[in-house]
Formats: C-alpha cells, structure tokens, sequence
C-alpha cells in the first residue's frame, strides 16, 4: 500500500525525460567527436605502429586537431582505441591470409 520515505527518495532519483534526452546527446556527441579525431589521426598518417607521440606530431597539424577533442585525455583515449582497432584488423588480415595460402597447399 503506502508509499515509505525510501521509496519516495528512490523516486526522486529517477532521472526526467529530458535529463535523458541530454544525457543521450552529450553520449552521442562525444562519440562523434572520437570518431572525428580518429579521422583526424587517419588522414594524419597514423598507423598500428604509431606511438602516441608519433601520432600527435603527425595530427597537430591538421587544422581540427584542437576542435575534435577538448582535452588530452579525450584525444589519448582515441588514439588508444584507433591502435586497438588496427591491429586487430592487422591480425585478422594476416590469419585470412596464412588460411588462405594454406588451402592453395591443400590444392596441391
């Protein structure tokens, strides 16, 4: 039946509508913002090779450098998870490679 004082507490710290809304555009609009700087780091020359140092004096150049990102941490994070993606793209490259250099064998 009644509501206790716990619950009422528990229900005002449900989050409104539009305080969804926001949160859902800020989490959207960060997430561009990391995909540009990504793109950013890409037509900068960065590769799977590329240490975070090598990649900032390749992209400091390009003229969004400072606008993607607003702070160090932002941009690391993104270089981190450009490299990440690279390599496994490197690693899955090569294992499709060897399998297929191995069924040519096999054909033999």
């Amino acid at each position: 039946g009644k509501l206790k004082d716990d619950d009422i507490k528990s229900l005002a710290q449900v989050p409104k509508e539009d305080e969804l809304q926001a949160s859902f555009a800020s989490e959207l609009e960060k997430r561009n913002a990391k995909d540009e700087f990504i793109r950013i780091l890409l037509e900068s020359g960065v590769t799977q090779h590329a240490s975070w140092i090598t990649a900032v004096s390749l992209a400091v150049k390009h003229p969004r450098y400072t606008t993607s990102l607003p702070t160090y941490g932002l941009r690391r994070q993104a270089y981190e998870t450009l490299i990440t993606k690279l390599k496994k793209k490197s690693r899955l490259a090569a294992f499709q490679e060897e399998r297929d250099r191995r069924e040519q064998f096999d054909k033999l």
